[in-house]
């Protein structure tokens, strides 16, 4: 793979790249710029740790999906209708984002609690989350909801989010370059910088998201790849540590209002087989996962530019599209 010359063409500064063959890290790519340490922001794919750790709430039996989440929210009522759960992860709820809300760090803001977000008190969400289309009608996109889920988790287990995802998810697998970055201790990681589609970097605050849950976590394309490792290996019955086999069967399966859509994920058949991906887009980054079901394999792609334009038709998509035809004959 000439990562160099997609780089130059595309004014890329700095792409991760690791491959996955039967369970295992088989190859990987990195630009002259980073190391396999490096943590990008990996925005959206944020959701998907959220979603998993929900995920092992229901597997503990503090939690079951199919209630209306209102039974486990404490100081706080959605109001406008009955939710799932479930719901939730399909993005089927009902919940809708309000005009440009969701944006960067704003430095005369700061970061606020879930709680102040969801009652609309900051200028990130100028309104109270409530349900504003019929539950399970229409597939919504909405970062709504993965927000509701950051206050379930702390809710239903007493703890500060980071710290569940830590305990539940990071510490289990042993990923120790993935971290909740924040605006004032953003000096003191190994970070690469985001840039804009002509590859100028952007101001340093744009680089952060003040949504743990929605967009929150940096990563490295290795962790990612330990992550997506290990959910495969479950759904195939080769490992337990995080989640059981019946919940990863369920998480990937296709479902919901809108046909392709899991747990935290979107699964479909691609040439014939069984798939998942999840991906990321935000200022100054985006990323891709892909994992074959039955097979094992999968790859992994972060890079520091927001190309304006979606993953598979921007650099992203030509490393995807390689690594598909290698392994799809």
């Amino acid at each position: 793979m000439d990562l160099k010359n997609i780089m130059e063409k595309e004014n890329v500064k700095a792409i991760s790249c690791y491959e996955v063959k039967n369970f295992e890290i088989s190859d990987f790519y990195l630009s002259e710029e980073i190391n396999e340490n490096t943590m990008f922001s990996i925005c959206s794919i944020s959701k998907l740790l959220t979603v998993i750790a929900v995920l092992i709430a229901k597997d503990e039996k503090i939690v079951d999906i199919n209630d209306d989440v209102n039974k486990y929210l404490k100081n706080w009522e959605l109001k406008g209708g009955k939710v799932l759960i479930k719901d939730l992860f399909l993005h089927q709820s009902g919940l809708v984002d309000a005009d440009s809300s969701y944006g960067t760090y704003d430095i005369n803001i700061g970061k606020p609690k879930v709680i102040e977000l969801i009652q609309g008190k900051t200028k990130y969400l100028k309104e109270e989350i409530c349900v504003k289309e019929n539950p399970q009608t229409e597939f919504i996109y909405s970062d709504n909801n993965t927000l509701i889920l950051e206050k379930l988790l702390e809710d239903i287990y007493n703890m500060n989010f980071r710290e569940i995802i830590k305990m539940k998810i990071l510490n289990p697998l042993q990923i120790s370059n993935s971290e909740y970055i924040d605006f004032e201790t953003i000096d003191n990681f190994n970070l690469v910088k985001g840039t804009d589609k002509s590859g100028t970097y952007i101001q340093k605050e744009k680089n952060i998201y003040p949504y743990d849950s929605v967009a929150g976590l940096w990563s490295t394309s290795k962790d990612l790849s330990t992550l997506m490792i290990e959910l495969l290996k479950t759904y195939n019955g080769k490992s337990e540590k995080i989640l059981k086999k019946e919940t990863v069967k369920e998480m990937m399966s296709p479902q919901g209002i809108e046909g392709d859509t899991g747990y935290g994920v979107f699964a479909y058949k691609l040439r014939g087989k069984d798939v998942f991906y999840t991906q990321g887009w935000g200022e100054g980054f985006q990323s891709y996962m892909l994992g074959f079901l039955e097979t094992g394999d999968g790859i992994i792609v972060i890079m520091n530019q927001n190309p304006a334009v979606e993953q598979l038709e921007g650099p992203i998509g030509n490393i995807v599209r390689d690594f598909v035809n290698k392994n799809c004959q």
